[in-house]
C-alpha cells in the first residue's frame, strides 16, 4: 500500500506541474485542474495542522468534484451548462468520468465517496474521524492522479506494479 501511495503522489506531483504548464489542452479543463490541485494542497494544510482540521473532508470533497470535472473536460469537453448539471453530486460526477474515459473499473469508487459529507454540510461544522478526512483525501488524489497520468507520461506506478505481482503481494 504505502508504495502504490508513494507512486500516486509521485506520479501526481510531476505529472501536474507538467500538466499545468501544457499549452495543448483544454484550456477550461487545465484551469479546472489548477483549482483542484488548490483544494488538494489546502486540504493537506489543514490535515497536518497539530490536530487535523476536520474542514480538510469538504477541501477533499471539492478537490474530487472538480478533478472529476477536469477529466471530462478535458477529455471530452465540457460546457458550463453540463457543469452545472453535474453540480455537487459526486455519484453523477462519477458516472460521467467513467463514461469519458471508458474506465468502468472506477465504479468501485461509488462506495468511497460516502465518505464525504453532503454539500449541504458545508456550513455546518464537520464531525467526521480523523481516519475518514484522510481517507477523503485519498479519494481527492486518486482522482488527481488519474487525470495526470490520462494526460501526461506519468507512470511510475506500473513498474511498481509489475515489481508487487512478481513477488505476489497482489
Amino acid at each position: 500500500d504505502y508504495l502504490v501511495f508513494w507512486a500516486d503522489c509521485m506520479d501526481y506531483a510531476f505529472g501536474f506541474d507538467a500538466l499545468a504548464r501544457s499549452h495543448d489542452l483544454d484550456m477550461h479543463g487545465l484551469k479546472l485542474i489548477k483549482a483542484a490541485d488548490q483544494k488538494l494542497r489546502s486540504s493537506v494544510t489543514l490535515l497536518l495542522e497539530a490536530r487535523p482540521n476536520k474542514s480538510a473532508i469538504m477541501r477533499s470533497r471539492m478537490a474530487t468534484e472538480i478533478f472529476m470535472k477536469s477529466y471530462i473536460a478535458l477529455k471530452i469537453g465540457l460546457s458550463e451548462k453540463e457543469a452545472l448539471d453535474i453540480g455537487h453530486n459526486l455519484k453523477k460526477g462519477l458516472d460521467k468520468f467513467i463514461a469519458a474515459s471508458g474506465m468502468t473499473h472506477l465504479k468501485k469508487f461509488e462506495e468511497k465517496l460516502i465518505v464525504f459529507p453532503p454539500i449541504v454540510e458545508r456550513y455546518s461544522e464537520q464531525m467526521v474521524s480523523s481516519s475518514a478526512l484522510w481517507d477523503g483525501f485519498v479519494v481527492a488524489q486518486s482522482f488527481g492522479v488519474l487525470v495526470t497520468r490520462e494526460f501526461t507520461k506519468r507512470r511510475l506506478i506500473e513498474p511498481i506494479i509489475q515489481y508487487l505481482k512478481s513477488k505476489k503481494f497482489i
